[in-house]
């Protein structure tokens, strides 16, 4: 069965390998380009801060010396540093050997950290990634266990950055780390091609093409560069076509299907130096016009969820499992799903008998994961496990799509993105999603998911406030280009249930209020779909009648969207923007040429914002006594309590100009 699986090549297995010229060279190995530091040799280099850090000898992995933590007071805080040369575009390689001897945090045991940041030219902080424990004490019987990490394609702009290793304030104990390296992999330039077409297939119309781009604009100005697309066109000739759009981060082009040749074929971006026609970067994707683009589960052109060509709005939980108490509390008239961490084909019989569909996780099965299932350590055996399950429950009724990932790190893109064609090759009937916590990771993901969720969870948290629900999928879909669907991730948890050493008076549920706003936030922001996290939490933590509340409240902000599924089902209407960057709008259109505006606000207090709006209108008509509208010369003020949505009716509409649809 596995003869498919193996066939899949790890991507950027074929990347050019481009050195960062590193200033705080500690020692060189005699691979160029590569950083190593076991601190027996020059290591002045680094910023050490006394007392807490300290270079010993026979402290490290072989008797050498080492880099020692050494701390007994919860409010000593410092870390050491060496200071890197990066590139914007570059992908690198880093981590070290670490040893804990005694680490404690809050009475505790805590966990060491190595990462690496990097900023632009005037040194501000742009991003970091981490490193993660990847060997433990197979190898080493004295403790001693690995932290690798890697990045994804730097920003443009980015020059320099910092390898780093630290304890978490407040912790006390001795850690010693041995053996840095540093490695610059490659220059990624071009990362990856995407399509608005779902799975890249299209029956007519238009299809845009995104090319992911990491430009360092200081080796290669775009007027340098000789960008092109090319496809098969419907006479079987190659063409070669400008990109419409060009900028460091992206390139793109809007080509007609019909102009496109019929079947399965080659799409291809491009980029040259423009003197000398060098080739710096391409990337591929295979795109195919087909008579027949149906599927059991699918998006349609506005990223609208088909299920057996029903339109779809998801409303449902994570949940572990369903046993006949979830059934009885989950079943109800608002429910249409669930997301299950424990899927097994029983489930799925159970999930079809309760009428609900079934997101089933095979995310432990993805090697490198943080959670890998046992027989799932190694390449061969994730793919062979991914495939058998795929196979073995991909025809039942109930299925409604894969999850393929929840918050990976950079480390696992090539894996996923693997993953993520096999999944489409074997499984074309159902998508695969992913979940992340981190808006940035939508574009560094590109190719290894379906549909995107965003998971902010800002109550008792300390990611920012509550606008967050809106403002990361905003901040995603412009990663990703807005080329596919968003099933949202809100919080219906309390952080103090897995942060139980942390005293904070800010965690609690969410009350009505919150999730209500957090639920329209998220719809206002494109969400196709919700699903809270997370039904089993609440059954873990809360007492019967505190879980009664708590999911009285999740059942009562759900119907409000239930009430309103068929106007968020409907056709996108012009495009709508608030003079409030917490205040969020979507439209639809509805019969008559009028249309429907969502207003969400994201503020703990009451606002009056002014909105633009793509097209013209002599009515506004708000279904809601607590919000009010008027029309003037800026557009529409709308007055609106705090963490209040509201819907307005648009009537007697005129185009605007150009009526560009989202």
């Amino acid at each position: 069965m596995l003869n498919k699986a193996l066939l899949y090549p790890i991507f950027y297995s074929s990347l050019i390998l481009v050195v960062a010229e590193a200033p705080g060279k500690t020692v060189e190995s005699a691979d160029k380009g590569v950083i190593e530091c076991s601190f027996e040799g020059d290591y002045k280099n680094w910023r050490i801060p006394r007392p807490l850090w300290s270079v010993k000898e026979k402290a490290g992995r072989h008797g050498s010396s080492a880099l020692v933590w050494e701390n007994s007071t919860p409010a000593s805080y410092a870390f050491p540093s060496l200071h890197l040369t990066l590139e914007g575009g570059g992908v690198y390689r880093f981590g070290c050997w670490v040893k804990v001897d005694k680490l404690e945090k809050d009475g505790k045991a805590g966990r060491p950290a190595v990462s690496l940041d990097w900023s632009d030219a005037s040194g501000k902080w742009v991003g970091a990634a981490y490193a993660h424990l990847v060997d433990g004490n197979e190898t080493d019987t004295d403790g001693w266990v690995r932290y690798e990490g890697v990045t994804s394609p730097l920003p443009t702009g980015v020059t320099q950055g910092n390898l780093l290793c630290y304890l978490r304030k407040g912790s006390i104990g001795k850690v010693r780390f041995d053996e840095f390296f540093f490695k610059a992999d490659s220059i990624r330039t071009v990362d990856c091609l995407v399509s608005s077409a779902y799975r890249n297939t299209a029956r007519e119309g238009d299809v845009t093409f995104y090319a992911s781009l990491y430009l360092n604009l200081a080796k290669h100005p775009i007027e340098s560069l000789d960008p092109v697309f090319t496809y098969v066109a419907e006479d079987g000739g190659e063409i070669e076509a400008a990109p419409e759009l060009m900028s460091a981060q992206v390139a793109s082009i809007t080509i007609p299907v019909g102009k496109m040749a019929k079947g399965r074929n080659k799409v291809a971006f491009v980029l040259r130096k423009r003197q000398g026609g060098t080739e710096i970067g391409r990337a591929e994707c295979s795109f195919e016009r087909t008579a027949d683009v149906s599927r059991r589960v699918m998006f349609d052109g506005y990223k609208r969820t088909v299920v057996d060509g029903k339109l779809f709005f998801l409303l449902g939980m994570f949940a572990n499992r369903l046993t006949p108490d979830t059934i009885c509390k989950y079943t109800n008239d608002v429910f249409n799903c669930i997301m299950l961490y424990a899927a097994t084909p029983e489930q799925l019989d159970l999930a079809q008998t309760a009428g609900l569909k079934v997101v089933y996780n095979i995310k432990d099965r993805v090697w490198g994961a943080s959670r890998v299932r046992k027989g799932c350590e190694t390449r061969e055996k994730s793919l062979r496990a991914i495939e058998e399950e795929i196979e073995r429950v991909k025809n039942h009724p109930a299925l409604l799509a894969w999850y393929i990932n929840d918050e990976s790190p950079e480390t696992q893109i090539a894996v996923l993105r693997e993953v993520n064609a096999l999944v489409r090759e074997i499984d074309p009937h159902h998508p695969t999603w992913a979940v992340t916590d981190k808006p940035w990771h939508a574009r560094q993901f590109l190719g290894s998911y379906d549909c995107l969720g965003m998971d902010p969870y800002p109550i008792g948290n300390n990611r920012g406030g509550i606008d967050i629900a809106g403002g990361w999928a905003i901040e995603a879909r412009a990663g990703f280009f807005d080329t596919v669907p968003m099933w949202h991730v809100p919080q219906a948890f309390n952080w103090k249930w897995f942060r139980k050493t942390e005293s904070n008076p800010q965690h609690r549920f969410p009350d009505r209020q919150e999730l209500d706003s957090m639920f329209w936030q998220a719809i206002a922001a494109g969400a196709n779909g919700l699903m809270p996290y997370a039904y089993h939490a609440m059954l873990k933590n809360l007492k019967e009648e505190e879980f009664d509340n708590a999911m009285n409240d999740v059942v009562a902000v759900m119907r409000t969207v239930k009430k309103w599924e068929q106007v968020i089902l409907l056709k996108p209407g012009a495009p709508a923007m608030a003079d409030n960057k917490k205040v969020f709008c979507r439209t639809w259109e509805g019969e008559n040429g009028d249309e429907w505006l969502l207003v969400a606000n994201a503020n703990r207090k009451s606002v009056t914002v002014s909105i633009k709006i793509g097209k013209t209108f002599e009515k506004a008509v708000c279904q809601d006594d607590a919000a009010s509208v008027a029309v003037s010369s800026r557009g529409l003020e709308v007055k609106l309590n705090p963490l209040t949505s509201v819907f307005v009716k648009l009537e007697n509409l005129k185009a605007n100009g150009k009526d560009k649809r989202e």
